[in-house]
């Protein structure tokens, strides 16, 4: 077990360029999975809409143009939908029009943590370019977001984390009624604005999609809720699993060796595939950080430098996570039955898992 000292030396070499650098190039690193294969499609088919027609006797342009679908990734925290979503963007492809090539120009706006409509509302006509003091009232704010977007003309918006908007953690359920229905008229309003329908992207947590079937007794926005069912596809970034995702974390974990030039001493007894989908609250996207973070580590601390340990990650998980080191998964063999969700344990037996009483 790893004493104070050996960790104060690794925390302070985290604290230089050598590691930030080797990190950096470590996240730069595109990890291609089947889910952000199908993003990365399915976000290209979203923008490709910008070429269809309202009208077919007409010539393209930009107030005939036909009403578009939006795409919804959803998933736990961790899982990578913010970086699929920017990966999607990044590789976005210009589409063809009659008067030439247009190319991609997105609109990124992450919502607020306030998680209210008006304030990504106005985040929205900020970001668009148009000056505003303060937040539009509720039942303006979708007229002026859609006044926002013709000016701007983007040819995808992405809204990160809209989940915050429909949160049953940041609102009480007749304000969670409301920010979701105000959310989702905004949505149907950017899709249908025939001066300029906006194709979106948007991100959150599973209440996204909660929110879509929630019971709404006002008629106006149960219909908005079921037209946004119609008109949004989805793909959910599953959790990882240590049967799928340990063998591939390995394997990333011997690139990311390879890339920075060192070797490994990991053994298959370190089970360190399996460490890393439980450390991790099994979200893919928080593993690879924590197995970035560790190779890099291993490539810019002194002694034995060059060789990735289990040791590597100890120390990572600890400066990370915190709590003591009984209770840490990469150094504790009984790794399994630690809970990762519970906060600083001081011993084994504050982070074991608890039994799950269930009536039969």
């Amino acid at each position: 077990m790893m004493d104070n000292d050996a960790l104060y030396a690794l925390r302070w070499v985290t604290a230089g360029d050598s590691f930030r650098c080797a990190e950096g190039q470590l996240r730069h690193q595109l990890v291609m999975t089947e889910y952000l294969k199908d993003i990365i499609l399915e976000t290209q088919k979203i923008h490709n809409q910008i070429t269809e027609v309202a009208d077919a006797d007409k010539p393209w342009a930009d107030d005939n143009r036909h009403r578009v679908k939006g795409l919804l990734v959803v998933g736990n925290a961790g899982c990578g939908k913010t970086l699929a979503a920017d990966t999607a963007i990044k590789l976005l492809s210009p589409v063809v029009v009659p008067d030439g090539q247009l190319d991609p120009r997105v609109l990124t706006v992450r919502t607020p943590s306030a998680g209210t409509a008006a304030s990504l509302a106005r985040e929205i006509i900020v970001r668009s370019g148009l000056p505003i003091s303060r937040e539009p009232k509720d039942d303006d704010a979708a007229r002026k977001v859609v006044t926002a977007a013709v000016r701007k003309k983007p040819t995808l918006l992405l809204i990160d984390e809209l989940s915050r908007c429909t949160s049953p953690d940041l609102h009480a359920p007749r304000a969670l009624l409301k920010e979701s229905g105000l959310v989702w008229t905004m949505a149907i309003s950017l899709l249908d604005e025939t001066a300029w329908p906006t194709p979106l992207l948007m991100t959150g947590l599973p209440s996204l999609i909660d929110s879509l079937f929630v019971s709404d007794k006002d008629e106006g926005t149960r219909r908005i809720r079921g037209e946004a069912r119609r008109r949004f596809n989805t793909i959910r970034i599953p959790d990882a699993t240590i049967e799928a995702d340990g063998p591939a974390l390995e394997a990333h974990i011997d690139e990311y060796c390879r890339q920075l030039g060192i070797a490994s001493t990991l053994k298959p007894v370190d089970e360190i595939g399996p460490r890393l989908v439980h450390a991790s609250g099994y979200a893919f996207g928080t593993a690879l950080v924590i197995a970035q973070k560790a190779v890099a580590l291993a490539a810019t601390r002194d002694g034995a430098k060059g060789k990735l340990k289990r040791n590597d990650f100890v120390a990572i998980y600890h400066f990370m996570a915190g709590g003591s080191m009984e209770a840490n998964i990469f150094a504790s063999s009984a790794w399994s039955q630690i809970d990762p969700a519970i906060v600083l344990p001081e011993s084994f037996d504050d982070a074991k898992l608890k039994a799950v009483a269930r009536d039969y």
